[in-house]
């Protein structure tokens, strides 16, 4: 299971600081349920999911958090079919 934390916000501009510890560089993507970021942590560059769970309703979130821990799962697969970015 990933590890999450809390953010108030969802909405980040290049050279932001995420909770004191993630610069944004860029925004990659955004869809229905947050954005994700190009963030850099010290010498590490890696995607930041961010989540507007307060524009959810509360009945809907135990299931967008089990969507969201089976993308984190997939992506941790070793696989020549799958890409990872460098």
């Amino acid at each position: 299971m990933s590890d999450y934390g809390t953010c108030s916000r969802c909405d980040f501009n290049p050279g932001d600081l995420i909770n004191g510890k993630y610069t944004v560089e860029a925004m990659l993507g955004e869809g229905s349920f947050g954005r994700v970021y190009k963030v850099r942590r010290g010498q590490s560059v890696f995607a930041l999911k961010l989540f507007k769970l307060w524009e959810q309703l509360n009945s809907d979130r135990p299931e967008i958090m089990k969507r969201f821990d089976r993308e984190y799962e997939t992506g941790r697969i070793n696989s020549s079919y799958l890409v990872h970015a460098p």
